[in-house]
């Protein structure tokens, strides 16, 4: 023990233990903090995972280095499965996307379906932008996808206004009460040349199938 702290701990005992106790207090904080979510945000999210099937309806704008175009957007979600209709995307009128996480079927007017298991080339190929069809789902309902690297991350009243994850920038700035929860209204996402603009008009959130629930 150093000489003056022996001093002291001779005129005052009670003094130097509580001065070695507030010292170990606050090694112990040191150690042990940790960035944490806030309790809100969590909560959120836990009602969000709970949200297997949903419908959207709204507009998407497409801006990319060649022009850009908006499109009228019909979104059915069930679990892992998706059926999206654009009308008016790109002067082609309507475009229809089916699939799930392993399958894309697009379809046009006056051309064949087509399918594949790599949604992103399919849409460049034909549509000249992607969706991030794995991503989006979860984005859609304000909230990063699980087990999935992402930075950025902001958060306003318990809610996420902005994201970075998968190579995609998101920003939040307006979201609308929904079937007893809190829902995005309006989703930008951009990743070079591209970004897309979801206003979402309307939400319906279904209830929960026996085999979900089980």
């Amino acid at each position: 023990m150093y000489p003056h702290l022996v001093t002291t701990a001779q005129r005052n005992p009670t003094r130097v233990l509580l001065f070695c106790m507030t010292m170990l207090l606050s090694a112990c904080s040191t150690v042990s903090q940790k960035p944490t979510e806030p309790q809100d945000w969590l909560q959120h999210q836990a009602q969000l995972n709970d949200i297997h099937s949903w419908t959207i309806r709204g507009k998407l704008g497409i801006r990319s280095t060649d022009a850009n175009h908006s499109a009228t957007v019909f979104w059915r979600q069930n679990g892992d499965e998706y059926h999206i209709q654009l009308n008016g995307p790109l002067g082609q009128g309507k475009v229809r996307l089916k699939g799930n996480a392993r399958q894309l079927t697009l379809e046009r007017q006056g051309q064949p379906p087509q399918v594949t298991d790599d949604a992103e080339t399919l849409l460049i190929d034909q549509l000249g932008w992607a969706l991030p069809i794995d991503q989006i789902p979860y984005w859609i309902k304000g909230m990063p996808q699980p087990h999935t690297p992402s930075s950025g991350q902001q958060l306003h009243d318990g809610l996420l206004t902005d994201l970075h994850q998968s190579g995609w920038q998101l920003h939040y700035s307006h979201y609308q009460a929904s079937n007893n929860t809190v829902l995005p209204g309006k989703l930008v996402l951009e990743r070079s040349p591209v970004k897309l603009t979801l206003i979402i008009k309307q939400w319906q959130i279904r209830a929960k199938t026996p085999a979900q629930q089980n």
